[in-house]
């Protein structure tokens, strides 16, 4: 029996699962030639829609070495190696090398998918892997089909590998080398806009006050994104000239964004790149005069080309993160506290060093933060960073030797509903 037949739409998901080294730090100087191993793993439901039992999932690993020498084949391990995950089982032949050599082969007794063989240097030489299981049929709402593959390589060059790195969920860009997951009743949709707002001053929103919209637009699928983003200013504010800015993962700018005046709103388009993030920051002021208790209601639209075809035909409206609504606008109402942000601008976590954030809660009710680690290799976040409730006065301590190891990070600070 042949190997099975791709799924519609994976030549532009192979093409573009090989940029995500874009989002990968640039290797080390190094003193002698050494490979440099990443891995990525994206699962696609073959008839797309919600994840259903009895749905084939297919998987595709994208092995890339960015070092400067050959990853060789080392003959005492796998170079690849995949457990098929509880919850389904094996689809018989499906295993496939789509691009680069050796070999692959699913081992029945070990219920296990194996490579074995080399990857050069450089992204367009990366190796690219597929293979596909069916879901159970006794797979409940909810339930959650977790796997995670592990690859072997050499870090010296010296031709046996030595370490065991495992592959990263492309869907989840600020989390690192976690499993890939597959959730019944859920789609596997990756695309995100989220939308917060801070006033640059602090404490309650006055007039004639500046406040800041952050909008990030996340493409946590396996290929990028053409996009156009649209916000309206709203009502009771005005735009303030020449603040609009959009970056990406890595803080350069991407895309092109304006003001248009005649319609009263930003505009950006562009793409938004594989495993990555366009983050755009305009400002506007308060009017003068504005009552105490007046709500000032904002919501962008993200207008995307979700299958490659070169037309917009996909819309997804902004949602405020810090509340339990989906897709809800982002509000301000004046005389009340907005979303407080701090920065702590210079941390270590490696070479001996460590890093503590101690953030405190003086008043008498309780607060949530969450806090957002930025590092040479991007923003970095975590579930235990993540809507920290820190009870009245009290203090919470957070070592972030826990969640990173770098030379270089910088702490953002966010609290939600007060002040700390």
């Amino acid at each position: 029996m042949k190997g099975i037949r791709p799924v519609k739409g994976s030549v532009l998901l192979l093409c573009a699962l090989l940029s995500l080294a874009l989002f990968t730090a640039s290797p080390p100087e190094r003193a002698q030639a050494a490979p440099l191993v990443t891995a990525y793993k994206a699962a696609v439901d073959s008839n797309g829609g919600t994840v259903r039992p009895g749905d084939t999932i297919v998987y595709y690993v994208v092995i890339s070495n960015l070092g400067n020498s050959k990853q060789a084949n080392d003959p005492s391990v796998n170079e690849f190696e995949d457990v098929i995950p509880g919850g389904c089982v094996y689809l018989p032949f499906s295993a496939q090398v789509v691009r680069g050599g050796g070999s692959i082969s699913y081992l029945p007794s070990e219920n296990k998918v194996t490579w074995n063989g080399e990857v050069e240097p450089g992204v367009d030489r990366s190796v690219v892997l597929l293979f596909s299981v069916v879901l159970s049929p006794t797979l409940r709402e909810g339930e959650t089909v977790e796997n995670q593959g592990l690859v072997h390589w050499d870090t010296d060059g010296d031709g046996r590998a030595d370490r065991l790195d495992p592959t990263d969920d492309p869907r989840t860009p600020l989390v690192p080398d976690d499993p890939t997951r597959v959730t019944i009743g859920q789609s596997l949709r990756s695309v995100f806009a989220e939308k917060v707002a801070y006033d640059e001053n602090g404490g309650a929103v006055l007039p004639e006050d500046a406040v800041r919209y952050e909008v990030l637009l996340v493409n946590a699928g396996p290929f990028p994104l053409k996009a156009e983003f649209l916000d309206p200013i709203p009502a009771h504010t005005t735009y303030v000239s020449g603040s609009a800015s959009a970056t990406d993962q890595e803080g350069d700018p991407v895309g092109t964004v304006t003001f248009e005046q005649a319609r009263n709103r930003v505009v950006w388009s562009g793409n938004i790149p594989a495993v990555g993030m366009v983050r755009i920051n305009f400002r506007v002021l308060v009017e003068s005069g504005t009552p105490g208790g007046t709500t000032i209601s904002n919501q962008g639209t993200l207008l995307y080309d979700p299958d490659g075809d070169g037309n917009l035909d996909a819309t997804l409206n902004t949602d405020y993160p810090f509340t339990e609504e989906e897709g809800d606008p982002t509000v301000i109402t004046v005389g009340s506290s907005l979303l407080q942000s701090w920065y702590l601008a210079e941390g270590s976590t490696d070479g001996g060093m460590e890093t503590w954030v101690l953030v405190q809660n003086p008043w008498d009710r309780p607060v949530h933060v969450t806090l957002l680690l930025h590092t040479g290799q991007g923003l970095r976040t975590d579930e235990d960073l993540t809507d920290v409730l820190i009870p009245a006065r009290s203090r919470s301590t957070f070592l972030l030797n826990s969640y990173v190891k770098t030379y270089d990070v910088s702490t953002q600070v966010i609290c939600q509903d007060g002040s700390v």
